[in-house]
């Protein structure tokens, strides 16, 4: 419904990725076109974002899959043994086209990119990366 819709839309991390292009009116416009099974017209960004959602809506399996290594994920045993100058927050969002985001002490990843080996699901890639090697490195990148 549309009260859950606009919870999304308005959620603080998702404010995070709006620009001119992508903002509460366009996450509205998409989710609500998914969840009428209606074509969407609008700009690239939305475009994509509903691309890659209705993806989603027809592999809730697989999706469901892309969940697990990422609430399996401990940032506090991956960055053990690096020298961080602040904490670091992690987050996964459904982003339209980006591969990551780097906002203050916020590393946003793009949920859509995260890879399952077809033959072991278990096993996770980011960017043609192990999942937690990309993550660490990521995380490296927020503290220059």
């Amino acid at each position: 419904g549309e009260t859950y819709i606009m919870s999304i839309a308005n959620h603080e991390d998702m404010k995070l990725i709006y620009d001119e292009d992508f903002d509460v009116a366009s996450v509205r416009k998409v989710l609500s076109a998914i969840s009428n099974r209606e074509m969407l017209s609008g700009n690239e960004q939305e475009r994509k974002f509903w691309n890659n959602n209705m993806w989603m809506m027809d592999d809730l399996e697989y999706m469901h899959l892309m969940i697990d290594p990422i609430k399996k994920l401990n940032v506090s045993e991956l960055t053990k043994d690096l020298s961080l100058d602040e904490e670091v927050e992690l987050i996964f969002l459904p982003l339209h086209s980006q591969t990551k985001l780097i906002i203050d002490n916020k590393l946003i990843l793009n949920f859509f990119k995260v890879k399952l080996d077809f033959m072991d699901p278990s096993i996770a890639s980011f960017e043609d990366m192990d999942l937690k090697n990309y993550v660490i490195e990521a995380i490296k990148e927020t503290q220059k």
